[in-house]
């Protein structure tokens, strides 16, 4: 006769996810990465087709750009998985970072240039597909499996959800007193201040939990589900 083994969980276990298992220092630490990257990108999500307009591009430039940069964005994210493998994520994030504040400074003191706005583009496979990349990787390397889609959400309600809000409220404080490149030269200093966390992101290790891959060392589920007993499957 077929049997099926059935699983339960204890008392502890069906309560809700705790935030103090998943608020670890590597996890407060993405958030503020996660955070300060997203309201760099402020500027660029919320003012960057007026920017272009304001300096000189037309229209067909404008979309053309944006396409642009999410055609580098789909061939990073199709690339990640091997640099994963091969980098560790520390310094990862550390250059991406690096990357973006070069990126938003570019922006900022050569808003006229065509060639300086393609290349710009071009670094969101880095500032935005790697560094997500990246981000997922940290969080399912140092967080158990029964809270990963906790930590998950939290990190899009704090870094997109939170993060998002904060990025149009500063851009658009900054546009109007400041001026449009003041906007992008602030993201600069956001992503440059996204650095103080990186130190605290977790072993500084490369690889990945994905198939074919050396497993990393990963925390092991603290309430792991118990086998009760075995069931005579329904015939």
């Amino acid at each position: 006769t077929a049997t099926t083994e059935i699983y339960t969980l204890s008392l502890h276990d069906a309560l809700p996810i705790s935030l103090g298992r998943a608020l670890q220092p590597s996890i407060i630490a993405l958030l503020f990465v996660g955070f300060c990257n997203q309201i760099a990108h402020g500027p660029l999500y919320v003012y960057f087709s007026i920017f272009l307009l304001r300096h000189g591009f037309d229209e067909f430039q404008v979309g053309a750009l944006w396409s642009l940069g999410v055609a580098c964005e789909i061939v990073a994210f199709t690339l990640m998985r091997r640099v994963l493998l091969r980098v560790a994520t520390r310094p990862l994030v550390a250059f991406c970072l690096i990357a973006g504040a070069a990126r938003w400074a570019a922006t900022g003191i050569w808003p006229d240039s065509g060639w300086v706005i393609a290349l710009a583009q071009m670094a969101h496979a880095v500032t935005f597909a790697a560094l997500h990349a990246a981000f997922m990787q940290i969080i399912v390397r140092d967080v158990s499996a029964r809270d990963l889609g906790f930590t998950q959400a939290l990190f899009y309600s704090v870094a997109s959800g939170l993060g998002g809000v904060a990025s149009a409220l500063i851009a658009g404080v900054l546009w109007e007193t400041l001026g449009d490149q003041a906007c992008f030269y602030a993201a600069a200093g956001f992503s440059l201040l996204a650095l103080v966390a990186v130190p605290y992101l977790g072993s500084n290790t490369s690889g990945s939990n994905m198939p074919g891959s050396k497993p990393l060392d990963r925390k092991p589920d603290r309430y792991p589900k118990q086998p009760v007993h075995q069931a005579a499957a329904p015939r």
